[in-house]
């Protein structure tokens, strides 16, 4: 799959889907996302969960929709 996509589209039934990572992520940056997987390995902007669906431990806030972990 492409940057930015996770699956295996070899296997019956499989496809690439793309990586959701909540907008946490620079998405023009190589290897951002796990390729099998789909869970985020970059998170930005203080945010981590295998989505950067959190802020990372030490910070609060919103990391989802207002992105300001501090």
């Amino acid at each position: 799959c492409a940057n930015g996509y996770y699956g295996d589209p070899a296997v019956p039934g499989q496809r690439c889907s793309a990586c959701e990572c909540n907008g946490n992520v620079d998405p023009a940056e190589e290897g951002h996302c796990d390729g099998r997987t789909g869970e985020c390995l970059k998170c930005l902007g203080h945010t981590a969960g295998r989505h950067c669906e959190r802020c990372a431990d030490g910070f609060y806030g919103d990391a989802v929709t207002h992105k300001n972990c501090q």
